[in-house]
């Protein structure tokens, strides 16, 4: 029920680093970052731009698990992730900027271990909603 009291650790480098599960609040900070960001783009494209990644994008349907594993975990602004996620680094607490130092390699490494931990996994949403 407490996102805050869900934690694990990831080890990356020769560093241990702890994190925890985003709460909804903050998981939603992070989408609409991202999706601002996106908005962003899309209209420095121009409207016929755009419209040929949406139409590119409607006919690619089969997506296998592992593609919506990734497409889901690429719908959060990473940097917002980590800096609610994070809690240490080696025991150290850090300040929550101090993850805008984190090199490409552990950031993707991190965030993707915050996000799988926050977020539940395809198969139980399908189960949800009743698919398979």
């Amino acid at each position: 029920m407490f996102a805050s009291q869900t934690k694990s650790v990831v080890e990356h480098d020769g560093h241990t680093i702890e994190y925890r599960k985003l709460s909804g609040r903050q998981l939603e900070e992070a989408s609409d970052v991202r999706q601002n960001r996106v908005a962003a783009t899309a209209r420095s494209l121009g409207p016929e731009m755009f419209k040929s990644f949406t139409n590119e994008a409607k006919e690619k349907k089969a997506e296998t698990t592992a593609a919506k594993s990734e497409d889901r975990l690429a719908a959060y602004d990473r940097a917002t992730v980590l800096r609610y996620g994070v809690l240490s680094v080696d025991g150290q607490r850090i300040n929550p900027s101090q993850v805008d130092d984190f090199d490409e390699t552990a950031a993707a490494v991190v965030s993707k271990a915050i996000l799988e931990l926050t977020l539940p996994t395809v198969e139980a949403v399908q189960e949800a909603e009743g698919k398979d």
